[in-house]
Parts: structure tokens; C-alpha cells; sequence
């Protein structure tokens, strides 16, 4: 089923606004909406560890019932940290760019992740477009890379994302990885019957 709310985010990213440089931010619909790219393919939000807290003089910090504290920590070493780090940096030129950042009500995010074209999928007669990625890194723990790095930025909590639409390409033979990111704030009202429902409903 095709997304009915908001065409394709390829059809919504014009030649050239992949180009500029990642530390901007563009208003695309006035003063609600933000574009964001950043110059490499998505990284998913790896699986937690639990860490326990230590004090400095030897120990572990104790909570309620004298228990030890735990945190659920991401590996140090894995590579969302920096790609998380550009989407910051992006995140933070369009706060400078934009008076209306962060978003006060509800959001929508609209990501588009281009990943480089493997040789296996390229034929010497062409014209080889954009395909679908349906194979790992997911989508959701992208999204969720790319959100958490987006709170107190574009947004005060990720909780705000109302409408989510995360779409995965392999580029045109040649195309470098990026990943597109579009936020908008949501005016308009929910419809009365969800798009889901009807389907179902008309599927019957």
C-alpha cells in the first residue's frame, strides 16, 4: 500500500538540495518544515548493554533497596555515534537558520536513505534507477538513530513524531550515500477514518 498522506520523498527532493552543505537547514513551507541532508547512508541504533555505575572511590552506586544502579549504555565503539554527530550538526545549523526550532506540537519525519549501488545489482546496458533496500540496516532502528539525535533540536522529545515515513534506495551507479531528512510541524487535523482502516475496510 502506497503512503496516501505525502507523496514519495523521492518526488519531494529536487535536484540540487542534496548538494548544499550538511550544517544547513532549509524552510521548504515557510517557517514549519525543515530539510536536512547529510552526506552519508543511515546508521541503526544498535542494541543497549546494561552498564552498573560505580563510584569513583571503589563501589557501585546503590539505589532504592540498596540494589546497584543500572544504565542501558550503546557501545562506544559503534559507528551510529558519529553518524548520530552529523545529523547534530545538521540539526544544529538549521536551529541557527530557523526561529521557529524546536517544534512545540506535533511532528512529521520523513526520511530518505540512499545507499551506495552494489556491483551485483548494476547491468552494463543500464539504465539502472533507484531500487527499493530491503535488506538490512532497518528502517525503525534508523529512524530511531535519527530522532534521538533530532531531540532538543529540531523538536523538544521524539515523542512529538506523530507521522513517520522512512523509505530506503539503492542509488544510481555512481551516486554517493546520503541520508535526507524532513521535518515538518503538523497543522492539519487527523482524518476522521485512518488510511489503514479504509484499506482494511475496503479490502473485506
Amino acid at each position: 500500500m502506497s503512503f496516501p498522506l505525502r507523496r514519495s520523498i523521492v518526488d519531494a527532493s529536487p535536484a540540487g538540495v542534496e548538494k548544499r552543505p550538511p550544517n544547513r537547514g532549509e524552510d521548504t513551507t515557510g517557517s514549519k518544515a525543515v530539510r536536512l541532508t547529510i552526506p552519508v547512508e543511515a546508521f541503526p541504533q544498535p542494541r543497549t548493554r546494561p552498564f552498573v555505575l560505580r563510584r569513583r572511590g571503589g563501589g557501585f552506586v546503590t539505589g532504592a533497596g540498596g540494589r546497584p544502579v543500572i544504565r542501558q549504555v550503546t557501545d562506544s565503539r559503534s559507528p551510529v555515534h558519529g553518524f548520530r554527530k552529523l545529523v547534530e550538526l545538521s540539526a544544529a545549523g538549521a536551529v541557527t537558520w530557523s526561529r521557529s526550532l524546536p517544534f512545540e506540537g506535533p511532528v512529521e519525519l520523513l526520511i530518505f536513505i540512499i545507499f551506495p549501488r552494489p556491483k551485483n545489482r548494476t547491468t552494463k546496458k543500464g539504465p539502472n534507477p533507484r531500487e527499493w533496500h530491503a535488506s538490512k540496516p532497518d528502517g525503525e532502528n534508523c529512524s530511531k538513530a535519527i530522532s534521538d539525535a533530532l531531540n532538543s533540536r529540531l523538536f523538544r522529545d521524539d515523542a512529538q513524531v506523530a507521522r513517520l515515513l522512512v523509505e530506503k534506495v539503492y542509488g544510481r551507479p555512481g551516486e554517493i550515500g546520503r541520508t535526507i531528512v524532513y521535518a515538518a510541524e503538523l497543522t492539519e487535523k487527523p482524518a476522521e477514518l485512518h488510511f489503514l482502516e479504509e484499506g482494511l475496510m475496503l479490502s473485506q
